[in-house]
């Protein structure tokens, strides 16, 4: 066989592995909705809260600069700060660490006055009753977090204290009469990724999607934060 020949066949063979890869990745992208195809499929938009970074605060009035993040609305009064929407170069409250995901993350705090914040929004999808489903985050906590609160004029106060991430579904912006799921006290400086599986067991669909920070069990309001970025929500097999 002379070289001429075997260039050939061997042209001919890697394009025809290049023509199957391409096959491949295009029934492969065909098949995101596809209800076996559980993995593929995120309920939630945004889930790796991308936009514009910006600091939480509460002017002399004591009113709040509106939180804006793309299909993503405060759960707060309007009177206490909405969450920061920290970036890659931000120093919000001593905050430093870089997303775990895209270029920005969110920040949630509770604090000593007996108030949280929380983020919600409408899903893609609803959920279905009697189907499992996977919430996936990536948390941490930022010993190093300071800030202002109501009353304490610009001294700023330490929320270096883990809290808990509560997460609930229902049909109403900013509620949890359906199911709420919560996780241990998030203590890792680091990114983590948290994993609350649930099944929907009431019988009923669900439209919305809160997450929270929250206190820890048995313990009065204090001074805490939560860091969240790269969420997801899919549907898994019940079977597992």
């Amino acid at each position: 066989m002379n070289k001429l020949v075997i260039l050939i066949i061997l042209v001919c063979g890697a394009s025809l592995c290049r023509a199957q890869i391409s096959d491949e990745v295009s029934k492969d992208s065909t098949s995101v909705n596809s209800q076996t195809d559980f993995p593929k499929y995120n309920y939630l938009i945004n889930g790796s809260f991308e936009g514009k970074p910006a600091r939480g605060v509460v002017d002399s009035y004591r009113h709040s600069r509106p939180f804006k993040l793309a299909s993503w609305e405060e759960c707060g009064s309007g009177e206490t700060s909405p969450p920061d929407v920290h970036g890659e170069d931000t120093r919000y409250w001593g905050t430093t660490f870089p997303p775990s995901n895209g270029k920005t993350y969110i920040g949630l705090v509770t604090r000593d006055t007996d108030t949280w914040e929380a983020v919600s929004q409408e899903l893609k999808t609803a959920l279905e009753a009697n189907k499992c489903y996977q919430f996936e985050i990536d948390a941490r906590m930022d010993e190093n977090y300071k800030s202002p609160i109501i009353g304490s004029g610009i001294e700023e106060v330490s929320f270096g204290n883990p809290v808990v991430l509560r997460v609930s579904y229902s049909n109403r912006p900013c509620n949890n009469d359906g199911i709420q799921l919560k996780s241990d006290p998030i203590t890792s400086t680091k990114w983590k990724t948290i994993s609350l599986d649930f099944k929907n067991s009431k019988e009923q669909e669900f439209t919305h999607l809160t997450i929270e920070a929250y206190y820890k069990d048995g313990e009065y309001p204090y001074n805490g934060n939560l860091m969240i970025d790269n969420a997801s929500l899919k549907e898994v097999s019940c079977e597992n």
